[in-house]
C-alpha cells in the first residue's frame, strides 16, 4: 500500500476503541483511528480501503452482523486480511489523533450531557490517550 504523508490526512476522522466498518461510513472519505487496550497500540486505517478488503477477502455481506445491523466490529486487533492496510506513519498518526482530538471533545461533551455516561468516559480516556501520543 501506499504510504500516506501528512498531507494526505483525510480531516473526517473517528476514534474507537474497537475495530469497525460500517455501511453509514461507507463513501465519507473516513479515517479511523483505534486503541486497542490489550495490546496497548495506537492503529489507524481507511474505513472504505478496509472495507473492500474485507468484501473481497471474507465475504463480510455474509456474516451475521452484516446481514442484521450492517456492521462489523472487533474488539482486540485489527483482522490479519486488513493489517497490511493500517497506517503505520508516525506523523500520520499524530496528525489523525489531532483531528479527533479535536472533533472528539463535542462528542464527548454531548455524551456527557444526556446521552451514555460510561461510554463519555471511555471517549475521554481516548481523548487524553491521544493527547499523549502527540505529545511524544
Amino acid at each position: 500500500m501506499k504510504k500516506e504523508t501528512p498531507a494526505q490526512v483525510s480531516t473526517n476522522v473517528i476514534m474507537s476503541n474497537r475495530f469497525i466498518v460500517r455501511e453509514s461510513l461507507l463513501n465519507t472519505n473516513t479515517t479511523v483511528l483505534v486503541y486497542f487496550k490489550n495490546s496497548d497500540a495506537w492503529n489507524a486505517y481507511d474505513h472504505d480501503a478496509v472495507y473492500n478488503e474485507m468484501c473481497n477477502k471474507y465475504n463480510l455481506h455474509e456474516t451475521e452482523s452484516w446481514k442484521k445491523h450492517k456492521y462489523y466490529t472487533n474488539t482486540r486487533n485489527l483482522p490479519m486480511l486488513v493489517r497490511d492496510l493500517a497506517i503505520t506513519d508516525v506523523a500520520t498518526l499524530q496528525e489523525y489523533s489531532a483531528i479527533a482530538k479535536r472533533s472528539g471533545r463535542q462528542e464527548a461533551k454531548n455524551l456527557v450531557e444526556g446521552r451514555k455516561a460510561a461510554q463519555a468516559m471511555q471517549v475521554a480516556t481516548i481523548l487524553e490517550e491521544a493527547a499523549e501520543l502527540t505529545e511524544a
